[in-house]
């Protein structure tokens, strides 16, 4: 319905065209939260065609409330006011137009005041820039200054269109400058939503029949296809990060030099150059005939090239072969079909290497099967699989290795045709793209992982650990079929570069007696540390074993804190251009902001936002607050993945591993980025950081699935039982009365503040109060109901039951004490500002130290997993491409 309704495309006019550089201008406050703005305002359309004025704000604080905010012209009796309640940091003050008493004509220039009140004593200022081109602005703020500069506000007039009613339909079809599209596009959606369909039924009936691995890998081959199929016709041709780079590439070694000429007229019929960059660049009904003037920019004003043949044979050999090998479909084809073909062949590879991954996943845990629902939860996977770049390639190789460590953890004990594998991986991730090369230290880690299983088995054989290593040394060698090749010497260059190795001369180390050489002298030291480490005492397993344990529960017990720490720490984000900050410094922020990629967050651009939603050229982001609740979710999984992995110390091993490897990849990344080795202008991207996050995502959402956590039951079903339940219940209790006195605390702190939100204008004091006396009842009923599931006579529930009496009488003590002591003495910062931490955190902690010990109440919540992610799954992409068809179709 959404490509087939004609309909009118609302229209963006900036204030500030094509600005990017920005900065704050801060208003005279004339009293508390009473700010006036002395403005003069060119009107770029007629006074009926304005819809709203949207002007671009910072907050002293994530979101103020809002009691009254509008723009007045006096002279021309005209005014805009705000119906808004409440403002939010780095978003939009939106005026509408309320009355004007005369005609106002296009291009006419009004002077008024901006009055802003707020409904609290904070500060806010408008996001402006201080450039001093008179091109376009529309907005000034203040008073010119003695030099003729004046700030100038950012932001955007919505005006109602003018255009005859299209439907998305036909300007796909317009865009593409293929006709047939304006029926094929409906069509390709709705065998989309068809195969997904197919998908999920497939996923409901595994379990009733025997052939459920083929139906769970089926099921992700054609999620697979739904998904590439959708986003390769719907995405604008080049509207993907350097794919008119790569498609040149493609028509040179294809040897078709047609399709250059083709390319650049499909770019201007798409009007690419003006639209890409530009979040409010839309292509609307009337430029369907109307083309832009200008293909691209090859060169921009800086010297920096733009859109150049991204030479691909030096930058992925198994790319460059498939172009090769699919060149002959596309002779003649003309541009617009070369490149949607191009993207459904990305697709369907992107099908196959699903279906592997599934099938891997059962070679590798047969006993412990866990869909790998993290591939088609990720809103941008499916358009880096499809897009025309080696980063598809990379995707591709990156699912089958990301769904391969998921089945090494969940198996836990050794997998001899695993060294082969992921020898295999290694030459696959650095043949797919150069910048792979740095996942070869992930996976190394994911080896030598199998050393801390073995420790102390002296049953292990020298066969089954000569297969394994030498397995590995195998899976290598079809680097040396290409080492000679152009990717390998532009590798050897970049890496001349990260290592500040300026002699030319130096020698090759990308040779074939080099390669071979330190293949066999990795295989055979791999055996033999295998064969040393199974013989070690059992003391020794035992010590080795205990500290996997407790690193474990040390690495849960980091990420919960984290998860609720995080949102509430002010990060220096990593900034877009590295010559902002230096070398140093950009490498120490990048890192540091990696830890805490998986939390609630405000999102990094660079690090986070650009791979959960990283369509187009970074013009196409969602709002932060939906990839903060992505990244906390993901967060959340890793934590129960943690958890669950507790009761096995080699699950343990696996998982530590695994992400271990994942985090020494992502910060080589960083290195290479910034030492400047992949040319143009250094910058952490994330698809860049693409094998970090397949990694850790196919471990974190398999902490949801019911698999796992039916795993950690049976081996621990009679320690459970035979658990003391005093001791239980007294940790249980230490923990919540923690959260009491803390509770309690925050409330005299709490007290001064007017509104909770700012639409809620009630007293945080009484919100804390209740907190502090109703956690620790809700927590005793959560008990209660779980130890309905156990046969008990009377005199032992209650005996194990925790006190509730207990729980009031400390919290109400506490909270008397903490109460006279911050009106006294006044208490100390750390506590009162980090709420969340302090109380927040124990009271998690708390559940699920009962839920692990409680698991009937989680066998109803089992059964509605595979629903609940279909569902989110489907919500997500469904999300998602109603964003891009806004964003690029108005």
């Amino acid at each position: 319905m959404l490509l087939l309704l004609p309909r009118e495309a609302e229209e963006a006019i900036e204030l500030l065209p094509r600005e990017r550089e920005q900065g704050l201008y801060h208003p005279e406050q004339k009293g508390p939260g009473h700010f006036e703005i002395p403005v003069s305002l060119t009107i770029p359309v007629s006074w009926n065609r304005i819809d709203r004025l949207e002007l671009l704000v910072s907050l002293s604080r994530r979101a103020l409330p809002l009691a009254n905010a509008h723009l007045t012209f006096p002279q021309a009796g005209c005014s805009f006011e705000s119906r808004q309640s409440t403002l939010y940091d780095n978003g939009e003050l939106i005026l509408i137009p309320s009355q004007c008493d005369r005609n106002i004509t296009t291009g006419e220039a009004l002077e008024g005041r901006l009055i802003i009140e707020l409904a609290s004593p904070h500060t806010l200022a408008l996001i402006a820039s201080h450039r001093s081109h008179e091109t376009g602005r529309l907005l000034r703020l203040g008073v010119r200054e003695a030099n003729g500069q004046a700030p100038y506000a950012m932001g955007r007039f919505m005006v109602v269109p003018v255009d005859e009613p299209v439907s998305r339909a036909q300007q796909i079809a317009a865009i593409w400058t293929l006709p047939w599209l304006s029926w094929a596009a409906p069509l390709a959606v709705s065998c989309s939503i068809l195969l997904a369909t197919i998908g999920g039924a497939l996923l409901s009936l595994q379990p009733r029949v025997r052939t459920d691995i083929w139906c769970r890998a089926i099921a992700a081959g054609m999620f697979a296809l739904s998904l590439g199929l959708v986003y390769g016709v719907l995405v604008p041709p080049f509207h993907a990060p350097d794919e008119p780079d790569h498609f040149l590439s493609f028509a040179r070694l294809a040897e078709m030099p047609e399709l250059e000429s083709d390319a650049r007229i499909l770019a201007r019929k798409g009007h690419f150059e003006r639209i890409h960059f530009h979040q409010w660049e839309r292509f609307l009904p009337r430029h369907m005939e109307q083309p832009y003037p200008d293909a691209w920019t090859e060169v921009d004003e800086s010297g920096i090239i733009q859109v150049a043949d991204s030479a691909m044979e030096t930058r992925s050999t198994l790319t460059t072969g498939i172009w090769k090998a699919c060149a002959f479909l596309f002779k003649g084809a003309g541009a617009a079909k070369t490149l949607l073909g191009l993207r459904l062949v990305n697709t369907a590879f992107w099908a196959l290497a699903c279906i592997i991954g599934v099938l891997l996943i059962e070679k590798a845990a047969p006993k412990n099967r866990v869909f790998p629902a993290f591939l088609f939860l990720v809103p941008s996977l499916p358009f880096f699989a499809m897009h025309l770049s080696n980063f598809a390639q990379y995707t591709h190789v990156l699912t089958m290795l990301s769904c391969f460590t998921l089945g090494l953890y969940l198996r836990g004990k050794r997998l001899q045709c695993g060294g082969l594998l992921l020898g295999l991986f290694s030459a696959a991730v650095v043949l797919a793209a150069s910048s792979g090369i740095v996942m070869l230290g992930c996976i190394g880690c994911i080896a030598l992982g199998r050393l801390v299983v073995v420790m102390g088995n002296g049953a292990a054989r020298f066969r089954e650990a000569a297969t394994f290593w030498l397995g590995m040394v195998l899976g290598w060698a079809p680097i040396l079929l290409f080492i000679d090749g152009p990717q390998f010497e532009r590798l050897e260059a970049s890496l001349r570069t990260v290592l500040a190795v300026a002699d030319p001369s130096a020698a090759n180390v990308f040779n074939a007696p080099f390669i071979i050489t330190v293949f066999l002298a990795s295989g055979l030291i791999g055996v033999t540390a295998e064969m040393l480490l199974s013989r070690t005492g059992d003391a020794l397993r035992a010590l080795v074993r205990r500290l996997i344990t407790w690193v474990n529960w040390i690495a849960a017990l980091a990420v919960g804190v984290l998860l609720v720490y995080a949102p509430y720490t002010q990060y220096v984000n990593v900034p877009s251009e590295m010559r902002q900050v230096g070398v140093e410094k950009y490498i120490n922020i990048a890192i540091y902001n990696l830890f805490s990629s998986l939390t609630f967050r405000e999102p990094d651009l660079m690090l986070s936002t650009t791979f959960w939603s990283g369509f187009g050229w970074h013009d196409v982001f969602f709002d932060p607050l939906v990839v903060q609740i992505m990244a906390g979710i993901a967060g959340c999984g890793l934590f129960l993945a943690l958890m669950s992995a507790g009761a096995d110390y080699r699950r343990s091993a696996r998982l530590l591993a695994a992400l271990f490897g994942a985090l020494v990849s992502g910060i080589l990344m960083v290195f290479v980025v910034a030492s400047g080795a992949g040319g143009g202008q250094p910058n952490v991207h994330g698809r860049y950081l693409l094998g970090t996050y397949l990694v850790v995502l196919s471990l974190a959402f398999a902490g949801f699935a019911p698999a796992v956590w039916r795993f950690a039951k049976a081996e621990n079903q009679r320690e459970a039982l035979d658990l003391d339940w005093r001791g239980q219940r007294t940790g249980v209790e230490l923990l919540m009365t923690w959260g009491a006195i803390t509770a309690g605390g925050m409330t005299m702190y709490m007290a001064g503040w007017p509104w909770i939100f700012p639409t809620l204008p009630v007293p945080l004091a009484w919100l804390y109060f209740l907190f502090a006396i109703v956690t620790p009842f809700f927590c005793v009923a959560m008990i209660r109901s779980s130890l309905q599931g156990i046969t008990l006579n009377a005199r032992e529930y209650l005996k194990r039951s925790p006190r509730p009496g207990y729980y009031l009488a400390i919290g109400l003590v506490v909270f008397s004490t903490l109460a006279f002591t911050e009106l006294t003495v006044n208490l100390p910062k750390a506590v009162i500002y980090n709420f969340d931490f302090y109380t927040l955190l124990p009271t998690i902690m708390a559940l699920l130290f009962m839920l692990w010990y409680y698991k009937p109440t989680l066998k109803k919540a089992a059964s509605w997993v595979t629903t609940t992610t279909y569902i989110a799954g489907s919500a997500v992409h469904l999300g998602s491409l109603a964003f891009l068809l806004k964003r690029y179709f108005g």
